[in-house]
């Protein structure tokens, strides 16, 4: 117990590079049978996990090991796509920041990439009764309807009073799920998490030193915080003014 106490809340980064939990979209190629990942007998609104293409029994129960909110920068579609790199949340400050006009206020670019605030989660989730490492990423509608809510869940979880331990990341397991989310205009899948159950002391002893393992091992070789992969080179950048968690980012 020594140990756990309050540990968790180091930061995590380069996550990109791990297996996602990945939530299907109606447009998502793990649906379209001629492309390499089509997955047979998969549809939108699954979870599916990228490194073995399975379909995950839903709610996937998950453990939280270390996370971090950085902004993820895309390349667009019409120039090829994929990701360009994470910057700290202090790319605000780069020259080439900017926001979008009328049309697009709630969008972010950095020139002509777009650029999106992003919550990544290391988690150990069970899948065929074992407990396999993987990432969880939100943003854009994920941030408000579970990135934020799982950060209040973490956060106000206590244990009862007197005991010696203070709460840290994994204290208890959480529940991934998907809903049909909407708007005036479209409808989309998007992800939900509750609550799971407590970890025992002496019932999952074995689970509790794995993941804090795994959190210590992560973190002593993942770069620090403060330089992400494709960190940018930013003047002025502790000046910056960055999202607060309580803030809404749209679809």
């Amino acid at each position: 117990m020594e140990r756990l106490s309050g540990a968790g809340m180091e930061m995590l980064d380069q996550s990109d590079a791990m297996p996602l939990l990945k939530l299907i979209a109606t447009n998502s190629p793990e649906l379209i049978p001629d492309d390499d990942k089509y997955i047979e007998g998969c549809k939108a609104g699954d979870i599916v996990f990228n490194k073995t293409g399975e379909i995950l029994p839903k709610p996937v129960e998950f453990l939280v090991v270390a996370k971090t909110t950085i902004y993820a920068e895309w390349r667009p579609k019409k120039d090829g796509g994929g990701l360009v790199g994470h910057h700290p949340l202090t790319a605000v400050a780069h020259k080439d920041y900017r926001k979008g006009n009328d049309k697009s206020a709630y969008k972010e670019f950095l020139g002509k990439n777009d650029l999106n605030l992003t919550m990544y989660y290391m988690v150990k989730f069970l899948l065929n009764d074992e407990w396999v490492e993987g990432i969880l990423s939100f943003s854009s509608t994920g941030l408000s309807a579970a990135g934020r809510p799982l950060n209040k869940l973490i956060a106000k979880f206590q244990y009862p009073e007197g005991s010696e331990v203070m709460p840290f990341l994994f204290s208890q397991t959480y529940l991934l799920d998907s809903f049909l989310d909407k708007d005036d205009e479209n409808q989309w899948y998007n992800w939900k998490v509750a609550p799971g159950r407590v970890l025992d002391f002496k019932e999952d002893v074995a689970l509790l030193e794995d993941c804090l393992d795994t959190q210590e091992a992560a973190i002593k070789e993942l770069p620090s915080p403060d330089q992400p992969q494709g960190q940018l080179a930013i003047e002025g950048a502790q000046d910056a003014e960055v999202l607060d968690d309580d803030e809404e980012v749209p679809f």
